[in-house]
């Protein structure tokens, strides 16, 4: 295994080595034929933001209206749209 990168055929063999360097806080790259499909990040990489800071950059965001979106899809013909709430 490459430092860092990881060909998709090699993962199942290498499983070990790759929790051992996720462990170690290496984030690796997932590849399959040469390009890269994904990465696995150890939780240390990641960034978490309080509640009271995701609704304030929420709070940026411009609302959407639902029907004029729905509409917008039907007129581009993308008809497997549906509420999966819905019953």
């Amino acid at each position: 295994m490459p430092h860092g990168e990881i060909e998709g055929r090699e993962l199942r063999r290498s499983s070990g080595r790759v929790l051992e360097a996720m462990e170690r806080g290496e984030a690796i790259m997932l590849t399959r034929d040469g390009h890269a499909i994904g990465r696995f990040i150890p939780l240390s990489e990641r960034t978490f933001v309080s509640r009271s800071e995701f609704d304030a950059g929420s709070r940026m965001v411009a609302s959407i209206d639902l029907d004029r979106f729905r509409a917008d899809q039907e007129d581009l013909g993308v008809s497997t749209l549906r509420d999966p709430h819905s019953l």
